[in-house]
């Protein structure tokens, strides 16, 4: 994923994924067809239903499930509801325990972010602070030599309705 697209992910991150209990802008004219709810956390499957007076703009984001080691270009979090790592207490675990536990839900890691970078490899004494689906059936991880203050641990729970 090059800078562009990292940037990219981390503002859609940071605009929706994050703040699961925010509106839509157009939640009037926009509406998704939610079995149960799911909409808010805009990372399940839903079908989607538009005024044919709409006139506005709206940024939908379609895919489908990708094939084992095929690349997301604009996968969520892994830990949003309806993804494998919802309400796991994952974070501030050691790399190697975060392993184990993406192994149980037939998730391998592919890369981890650190310090703005890629790598392939990290010590598995470094802390685990987030993670998104990479690619079919692997996760990459956020990861840093310090565990996350225990406010943002309980922000980061409470927002993805595990508190």
């Amino acid at each position: 994923m090059g800078a562009a697209e990292r940037r990219r992910f981390e503002e859609l991150y940071t605009k929706h994924y994050q703040q699961p209990d925010t509106p839509y802008l157009h939640e009037d004219k926009v509406k998704t067809l939610d079995r149960d709810n799911c909409g808010r956390q805009r990372t399940c499957h839903i079908g989607l239903k538009v005024a044919k007076d709409f006139t506005g703009a709206a940024e939908i984001l379609l895919g489908r499930a990708a094939k084992p080691g095929e690349e997301i270009k604009w996968g969520g979090p892994f830990d949003t509801r309806g993804e494998p790592m919802h309400c796991v207490p994952y974070r501030n675990k050691h790399v190697n325990e975060v392993r184990a536990l993406l192994r149980e839900r037939g998730l391998s890691i592919d890369t981890f972010q650190f310090g703005g970078e890629t790598r392939k490899s990290v010590p598995d004494s470094m802390y685990v602070t987030g993670g998104y689906l990479s690619k079919g059936g692997m996760a990459s991880l956020f990861v840093d030599d310090e565990p996350m203050a225990g406010k943002k641990l309980a922000i980061a729970a409470r927002k993805l309705g595990c508190a």
